[in-house]
């Protein structure tokens, strides 16, 4: 299943959290990751997780407080960035436990977030945050100094749940062009390419949601009780193609990054239910989707280079996990989510 929302009520809740602008302080992140380089970003804890930000940034701005344990972390050229947090307490009589995960390297990115809370505590929540930049050159599909949008694709792995009423997570993927999240502003081709991004991602129609202006895609679940029908308690995403469409001069040296985030936490905070579990497993994975192709003035192109200061292969698309790292992979996230239990 791969519906994203199941009502207009579900779809405010994320509406809210997405639509936040990227941030524009110079903290770790996106903005301060070199080009070929990954970055990873985590927190978990409680009174901090009311709103999501935009995929890129550092999460809680990578700062641990007395309320939040927060980490984050920035690879090499062609390495992995890699943070765990995890936080556990009560408030008063209420337990909660949370904990959450983000690694990436050139063409991969892999997250997951728990939590298990009560509306009771203050938006008990987990966070993760990762992704990576490199520097493209595009070259053998048009002369060099005209323009073109590529159109890279991104596949999506994972599953979402949200059990009893007010539990609710969601997650986003965005690209960015220079360090800056893609939107439709400057110039005709910006336009162009936004407008591509829509029509290849049926945004904004129920299918897949994303911020206004933003090219970026989110999806949700969310917890509203057992009788009311716009709960969305399970979501299993498989190989789902994200299409994101950057443009670029051929010839050109251009920086780009794509970035995912997610977050388990809680719809509201103050009522009195039960213990909500909200549990958002993307660790296998997000990936590099193949070469693409670049929507040109002649149509369709796919007989092009692609070079790169990574020197990752991003002709070809990203080999998924073998079987014994999905185990691996699988029986860490248990283990992480018993001791916080």
């Amino acid at each position: 299943m791969s519906t994203i929302f199941a009502s207009r009520r579900s779809l405010s809740v994320l509406a809210l959290s997405a639509m936040i602008a990227p941030c524009a302080m110079a903290i770790d992140g996106q903005s301060t990751t070199p080009d070929g380089a990954a970055f990873a970003s985590v927190a978990a804890g409680s009174q901090a997780f009311s709103g999501l930000g935009a995929p890129g940034d550092a999460v809680q701005g990578g700062v641990s407080t007395l309320y939040v344990n927060a980490q984050t972390s920035t690879s090499g050229i062609g390495g992995t960035a890699t943070a765990n947090a995890s936080n556990s307490g009560s408030s008063g009589i209420y337990p909660f436990s949370n904990n959450a995960f983000g690694s990436a390297s050139v063409g991969t990115i892999k997250l997951s977030a728990y939590n298990n809370g009560s509306m009771a505590v203050s938006f008990p929540g987990a966070s993760a945050n990762a992704g990576w930049n490199d520097q493209f050159t595009l070259t053998g599909g048009g002369a060099n100094g005209t323009t073109g949008i590529w159109v890279v694709p991104i596949v999506v792995n994972g599953s979402m749940t949200a059990l009893v009423n007010g539990a609710s997570g969601t997650m986003q993927v965005a690209a960015y062009k220079s360090h800056n999240i893609l939107q439709p502003y400057g110039s005709a081709i910006n336009s162009q390419a936004y407008n591509l991004f829509n029509a290849l991602n049926t945004t904004h129609n129920g299918t897949i949601f994303s911020g206004w202006d933003y090219q970026m895609v989110a999806f949700g679940t969310t917890n509203w009780g057992p009788s009311d029908s716009s709960s969305l308690p399970f979501m299993s995403i498989s190989n789902r193609t994200l299409s994101f469409a950057i443009p670029f001069t051929w010839g050109t040296a251009f920086s780009a990054g794509f970035y995912a985030n997610l977050m388990a936490g809680e719809r509201a905070s103050g009522g009195f239910g039960g213990q909500t579990t909200t549990d958002l497993d993307f660790s296998n994975t997000i990936l590099w989707g193949g070469k693409g192709y670049v929507v040109g003035s002649e149509g369709n192109i796919t007989d092009f280079s692609i070079d790169s200061l990574s020197g990752f292969n991003y002709g070809a698309p990203a080999p998924a996990p073998s079987t014994f790292a999905l185990l691996c992979s699988s029986l860490a996230v248990l283990a992480r989510r018993r001791r916080n239990s």
